[in-house]
């Protein structure tokens, strides 16, 4: 038996004050299929992933955000609830982005999408699957997967699209190339949760981890 626990989040309506929290559930911390494993691309380079769960369905692989390594996803709670939903509906991959977590360094002399879809390719040939379903963030990466692995691929769930996005480039001399704060990620990107102290903790150790 896992260890079981009860997740609470600041309350949406009052969540300015940082004192009010509800419940969103409470259940047994995901168990994993396997340790984290390595697969190699052809250069010699490794991707870390780990399969999540190994529920009867389809194959389902989730590269979580560029900037957040798959052994703190069980850490936030909203986030370990949705791999648990996942999880629950087939055999769940998860892998680390090239320059994430455990996985070596992107090369950048590379072409980005050709190097993100030999990442991919070599996850799957690790995980011996033949082709899965992708849910993840990076919606042009994903797009040109499909267009050019179309039979390693049986769909995709693209995550968060917009149809328009206005950029906030930072011009600031002083402080440009600078890694945003916690605070300025959440604020801009997670604005119901900017003042849950605990996912701004889950925010620094992704960015120091990452």
């Amino acid at each position: 038996m896992g260890r079981r626990c009860d997740y609470r989040v600041p309350d949406m309506g009052r969540f300015r004050d940082g004192r009010s929290t509800v419940s969103i559930g409470s259940w047994e911390v995901l168990p994993v299929a396997d340790d984290l494993g390595f697969a190699q691309m052809a250069d010699g380079r490794e991707i870390a992933y780990r399969v999540a769960s190994d529920s009867d369905g389809p194959v389902i692989v989730h590269e979580p955000n560029r900037a957040v390594p798959i052994d703190l996803l069980n850490e936030d709670p909203m986030y370990d609830l949705f791999v648990r939903t996942l999880a629950s509906h087939g055999r769940l991959v998860l892998y680390d982005s090239l320059g994430v977590g455990s996985s070596d360094p992107g090369d950048p002399e590379r072409d980005h999408f050709s190097e993100r879809n030999e990442a991919y390719l070599a996850v799957l040939d690790a995980a011996n699957v033949e082709a899965a379903w992708i849910v993840g963030n990076h919606l042009a990466a994903i797009t040109e997967t499909v267009r050019a692995h179309p039979d390693r691929v049986s769909g995709a769930v693209l995550m968060n699209g917009v149809s328009r996005r206005h950029w906030r480039r930072n011009t600031d001399s002083a402080t440009k190339g600078q890694r945003r704060t916690p605070d300025e990620i959440a604020r801009e990107a997670f604005p119901s949760r900017a003042g849950d102290p605990a996912f701004l903790e889950w925010l620094a150790r992704t960015q120091r981890l990452g």
